[in-house]
């Protein structure tokens, strides 16, 4: 089973396993993405629905973002696998709910 999560940790995105999916969640993790031919993306989880206090974004390029919409640019064109784990409580106090959802993406103009 492929495990992939992301915490917040003072300001810092932690990478982390987690199960690829989350019992008894009431939060549903959905996203948009829009990319220009020059590569310059943009991200918009606002169809997520539940109690969402966290959004943590990998863009299968090395770099991580957080926020309900957020903003990267690729180098390079191709096809990239963003994930989106949105999320609420903590890891430490037993809390933690969330869910994760993935989608490939294509940039550049073909």
């Amino acid at each position: 089973m492929k495990k992939f999560g992301l915490a917040l940790l003072l300001g810092t995105l932690l990478i982390m396993s987690l199960p690829t999916s989350a019992a008894a969640s009431d939060i549903t993790a959905c996203f948009e993405a829009a990319c220009t031919c020059g590569g310059a993306c943009s991200f918009d989880a606002s169809c997520s629905t539940g109690t969402i206090t966290k959004y943590a974004w990998t863009y299968d390029d090395g770099l991580v973002g957080v926020g309900e919409v957020s903003y990267h640019t690729y180098s390079e064109p191709g096809q990239y696998q963003v994930t989106l784990v949105a999320s609420r409580g903590s890891l430490g106090e037993g809390t933690f709910v969330y869910d994760l959802v993935q989608k490939v993406i294509t940039v550049g103009c073909n």
